[in-house]
């Protein structure tokens, strides 16, 4: 179990390496990337052109000529401080789900180039039918990992210790068959049939799991490991399925 989970981990790390050795597969970021920088420069604009000249002004009506006026520029040095850091907390946390979604429309092929010419696999097209079921499995998927998230983090108010340990088990288990989906699919599986593949193995999950699922809560870090962690997924699923 130990050995599998540190082998585990280290397919996760495997998989980031090999994203930023093999620079064919960066156009497929090139997009998610783009669009976080027009996110994060529309939001920078807007706080020094409007946000910062408000609060000034309102600090300035509201003090000049009264009794307090001197705290007139300490507050507002202080309030425009408090803006830049909601500003960027809210941005780190917004950025993981911006990435996701743009990242979806490139993320699968760009897991079908990694898997023809770094690991030497060629799988079949999908037909239609296959799309639309694989979608329908992710999308459950999904819904599972959000539930569970809130569900877990409502145990761990009341059973902390517990609650930690079941928490990031589980989450670690459920982001290791996220991570092998793509992988999963070209196999013609279903996300069902992982358990079953990797009954003998399960440390390998949760090794790979947990490792990807607590760096990818690490705001901005996220974006640059979430990609490695996809090519990860997919050659951890293609070596040890015939094992």
């Amino acid at each position: 179990m130990k050995n599998n989970f540190l082998r585990g981990i280290d397919y996760a790390a495997d998989g980031v390496c090999d994203f930023y050795k093999h620079r064919f597969l960066w156009k497929y970021v090139a997009f998610p990337w783009a669009v976080l920088l027009v996110l994060y420069a529309s939001v920078f604009t807007w706080i020094i052109r409007y946000l910062q000249p408000s609060v000034a002004k309102w600090l300035s009506d509201a003090f000049t000529g009264g009794f307090w006026e001197f705290l007139a520029g300490p507050l507002e040095k202080v309030l425009v401080v408090l803006s830049w850091i909601m500003a960027m907390i809210i941005l780190a946390l917004s950025s993981n789900l911006v990435f996701e979604l743009t990242g979806s429309l490139f993320f699968p092929r760009m897991l079908r180039e990694y898997e023809q010419r770094v690991l030497g696999i060629h799988s079949a097209p999908r037909k239609f039918m296959e799309i639309i079921r694989n979608f329908s499995d992710t999308l459950r998927l999904n819904m599972l990992i959000v539930t569970g998230f809130l569900l877990l983090s409502l145990v761990l108010l009341f059973l902390p210790i517990i609650g930690f340990i079941v928490f990031i088990a589980l989450m670690g288990y459920l982001y290791s068959i996220l991570f092998m989906s793509e992988a999963c699919f070209s196999r013609k599986c279903r996300l069902t049939d992982v358990k079953y593949i990797f009954m003998r193995k399960k440390g390998l999950m949760y090794g790979f799991g947990m490792f990807s699922f607590f760096l990818i809560q690490l705001p901005l870090l996220s974006i640059f490991l979430y990609p490695g962690f996809m090519l990860g997924g997919s050659k951890m699923f293609h070596s040890e399925i015939g094992k």
